[in-house]
């Protein structure tokens, strides 16, 4: 079932490819200034933690 979710996820990122690294580097920053200014808000890092999510699925479904 986790090697079909990342084959999707894998193919998604095919497609959408060049938005993921940009999105990726701007949340993991901003989140990371958030957290200093207001330890509450972590959304930022929360999406950060998907780009890299669907940059590794990406890579990793073409050795499944």
């Amino acid at each position: 079932m986790f090697l079909g979710f990342m084959r999707i996820l894998g193919t998604i990122f095919l497609y959408t490819w060049f938005i993921w690294p940009f999105l990726f580097v701007y949340s993991l920053a901003y989140g990371i200034v958030e957290l200093q200014k207001d330890k509450n808000k972590t959304a930022n890092l929360a999406l950060a933690g998907l780009a890299l999510l669907m940059m590794s699925s990406g890579i990793l479904s073409y050795f499944l």
